[in-house]
């Protein structure tokens, strides 16, 4: 019984960080991060590359 609410507390710590990160991850701010990121990866791949001499 004892082990069970433990887990149980454990599990709703677990959920309510998880939700926090979505929290996160979906706010307005972090979507234009995200944006300006996958807009600015493929420079940032071909910048990496022709560093290395891939390009």
């Amino acid at each position: 019984m004892h082990r069970q609410s433990k887990f149980l507390l454990g599990w709703k710590k677990g959920l309510k960080v998880a939700l926090q990160v979505l929290a996160l991850i979906l706010s307005p701010g972090t979507i234009g991060v995200a944006q300006i990121g996958m807009l600015r990866l493929p420079e940032i791949v071909h910048e990496s590359a022709s560093q290395w001499g891939y390009v």
